[in-house]
């Protein structure tokens, strides 16, 4: 604000400042979002428990939980 005195009325000047503040915290952000490394977090252990090796057997098992209606939907042919 010192540098533009000259420039800033009286009367605007309490708004210049919460405005240049306003920015000036935005900006900060935004830097801090940018320049924020990335850092993949390592999981142990990462299962469900139920043991199942691969997708197919999972949704096998889900499909065969279904009712006979909805899994003929499932299983329905597209037209």
């Amino acid at each position: 604000m010192w540098e533009k005195v000259n420039e800033i009325s009286y009367e605007k000047a309490r708004s210049y400042l919460f405005t240049t503040a306003y920015h000036t915290l935005i900006d900060g952000f935004r830097y801090d979002v940018r320049n924020t490394p990335y850092v993949a977090e390592e999981h142990e252990n990462e299962s469900t428990g139920n043991g199942y090796s691969d997708l197919k057997e999972v949704l096998n098992e889900a499909v065969d939980r279904l009712p006979d209606i909805q899994r003929s939907v499932v299983f329905a042919k597209r037209l």
